[in-house]
């Protein structure tokens, strides 16, 4: 999820609670919705431990991002130095069990958040490392935040018919409703993943939900109610183009074997997926496929449905080594295909022993892609290649000759496809 939801709904924790509202205690309230909102953006501090690799800035978001700080132990860190630094600024004006429970929640809804995606979280670490991934909602999803924004309110918004109105607080809830509100049709006039039906869609969900949280005194039902219901919706759609996914891959490559379908809706938009496979052939090569995938064709069609996808091909292309496109006899319509490529599992395994950042790396990769370009071997995740660019967002251009320049690596979790991982060896760890 983006900054600007985890920072709402870490708000909304807050305002959920008994006596949030602004009025004679508003430095308290205040303090009280900013822990909050700093709880829920925090376990993304990791991204910049990634800042000594800002030469590889694909492979720093691969290796340190969704790190520590997405845990229940790093959820728990974190709340507690906010609690120490409350209490330092407010005295004992805040009770710190209320502090820590604030931020413990907020933190704690970020990893739940983020783990509906399909980057996924490894919450249990250290005791168990292994990767869950949601796969139903989108990484920038307007949706949630539109159900989140009457419930960070509330605490203005209970203020809304005294005489005694919080000016200030008025002005900044204000401010974060217009940002909330333009936001998706910023993303379109980028052509970002958003359409101008998404955006609409959006626009009108969140304007209702504020309507309704001011003619109602349940803001906080309203608003849990109303985030339940759209990741109720999302999840049972992503149910049901995964199963539409395993029968069109049984159809195009029964001779291979599945082992990852990912799926990520477009926004605000649960008829529209973007799907990729990986799959493994007899001798152990990986096929990476990619396609959209339209639950109603006949109410919009794959080719308009704007999802995760790269303008244009996708950086990894298709080769030609496999027939293309996909020829599919039930319900062709429904799919628009976008990409496959094949991996050679020997040049793969070369690369994770010769190179220790892609040995990292392959603890991360839950789609691996391999390919020579631009006379250059690339690494990357084809689940997320989002961007054109060669050197950005989880991609990684490996040196002509071995790697022994030394680096820390981060925590290894369990390699969700390549289970002949290993970790780097002691010598090319840095200090």
């Amino acid at each position: 999820m983006d900054p600007l939801t985890h920072a709402v709904t870490g708000v909304a924790v807050a305002a959920s609670l008994p006596g949030a509202a602004f009025g004679a205690r508003y430095r308290r309230s205040a303090l009280l919705l900013g822990v909050g909102a700093l709880a829920g953006i925090a376990p993304d501090v990791d991204f910049f431990s990634g800042f000594p690799h800002g030469k590889d800035p694909g492979l720093a978001y691969l290796l340190y991002h969704r790190g520590v700080t997405h845990t229940v132990l790093g959820c728990a860190v974190i709340s507690a130095v906010l609690t120490v630094a409350v209490r330092l600024l407010a005295g004992r004006h805040l009770p710190a069990p209320r502090v820590f429970g604030i931020a413990f929640v907020a933190a704690l809804l970020h990893v739940a958040m983020d783990g509906t995606n399909d980057y996924g979280v490894h919450p249990f670490w250290p005791l168990f490392n292994d990767w869950f991934y949601g796969d139903f909602i989108f990484l920038l999803e307007p949706m949630v935040i539109a159900c989140v924004l009457p419930i960070s309110l509330s605490a203005v918004l209970q203020d809304w018919g005294s005489r005694r109105k919080n000016m200030t607080a008025l002005a900044a809830s204000g401010a974060v409703v217009l940002l909330c509100l333009a936001l998706p049709w910023f993303r379109l006039s980028q052509g970002i993943w958003v359409t101008f039906l998404s955006a609409t869609v959006a626009t009108v969900w969140a304007v209702s939900q504020l309507v309704l949280a001011l003619r109602t005194q349940q803001r906080v039902y309203l608003g849990w109610g109303s985030l339940a219901a759209v990741l109720l919706l999302f999840f049972s759609c992503s149910r049901y183009a995964k199963g539409i996914a395993q029968r069109t891959f049984r159809e195009v490559a029964a001779e291979e074997k599945l082992r990852v379908v990912d799926t990520t809706p477009a926004a605000a938009n649960p008829l529209c997926w973007r799907v990729t496979w990986g799959s493994e052939t007899a001798n152990g090569d990986i096929v990476a496929r990619m396609a959209v995938v339209s639950l109603a064709p006949s109410i919009m069609a794959p080719e308009e449905c704007r999802t995760a996808t790269p303008k244009g091909p996708p950086t990894f292309g298709h080769d030609g080594e496999i027939p293309w496109p996909p020829r599919v006899s039930h319900r062709p319509e429904r799919w628009h295909w976008l990409a496959q490529v094949r991996t050679s599992r020997e040049a793969l395994t070369k690369a994770m022993r010769e190179h220790p950042r892609v040995a990292a790396a392959a603890h991360s990769l839950r789609i691996p892609v391999l390919k020579r370009l631009d006379d250059k071997w690339m690494l990357g995740d084809f689940r997320l290649d989002y961007e054109r660019d060669l050197a950005s967002y989880c991609k990684y251009l490996l040196p002509e000759e071995p790697d022994t320049t030394p680096f820390k690596a981060p925590p290894l979790w369990t390699p969700p496809f390549l289970t002949e991982a290993r970790a780097p060896q002691s010598g090319a760890r840095g200090d």
